[in-house]
C-alpha cells in the first residue's frame, strides 16, 4: 500500500510540465480577409476616419453605412504626388483613392472617397472590398500614351 501511495505522489513530479514562453509567444495577425477595420482618410488627405465592414455593411466612422446592394460602383486609382521639399517632410508618395457611387436610404445618388497612403493597408482594403462587392468594381487605369486615367 505504501508503494502504491508513493507511486501516486511521485508521478505528479515526473509528468511533463506545461510550458509557456510569455512575451516571446507569437500572436497570429488577422489575414487580409479577416481584417475588417481600417484607419484611412476620407474625402481628402489628412482627414482621418475609420472604415469598417460589419454585418454586411461598409461603415465610415459612426455612420449607418451602406450594404452592397446600395453600391452602384467603386473604383481604385493610384495617384502619385511628387510634392515635397524643405518644409514638407512627406516627400514624393502614392495615394490610393477609392471612389464610391451609391444610393442612400432616401434613394439619392451620393459619392464618397476613401484614401490610403500605405500600400499594404490599401491592398488589404481592396481584398475585403472585392469580397464584399466585386461585381461593382469600375476599373480605371492610367494610360501612358494619353497621360491620363481612363475608366
Amino acid at each position: 500500500m505504501l508503494r502504491f501511495l508513493f507511486l501516486i505522489l511521485t508521478t505528479g513530479f515526473v509528468l511533463p510540465v506545461q510550458a509557456d514562453l510569455g512575451a516571446a509567444n507569437r500572436t497570429t495577425k488577422p489575414s487580409a480577409l479577416e481584417q475588417t477595420q481600417f484607419e484611412a482618410w476620407c474625402v481628402e488627405k489628412n482627414t482621418a476616419c475609420e472604415v469598417k465592414f460589419e454585418n454586411g455593411r461598409l461603415i465610415v466612422d459612426n455612420s449607418s453605412g451602406i450594404n452592397a446592394s446600395q453600391l452602384i460602383k467603386w473604383s481604385k486609382t493610384d495617384k502619385f504626388e511628387s510634392e515635397g521639399g524643405f518644409l514638407n517632410f512627406s516627400g514624393p508618395h502614392h495615394l490610393y483613392l477609392y471612389d464610391f457611387k451609391y444610393r442612400n436610404n432616401r434613394g439619392e445618388i451620393m459619392e464618397a472617397r476613401i484614401i490610403f497612403q500605405n500600400s499594404k493597408y490599401s491592398d488589404k482594403f481592396t481584398k475585403k472590398l472585392k469580397q464584399w462587392s466585386y461585381l461593382k468594381e469600375y476599373d480605371c487605369r492610367y494610360n501612358f500614351a494619353d497621360r491620363k486615367v481612363n475608366c
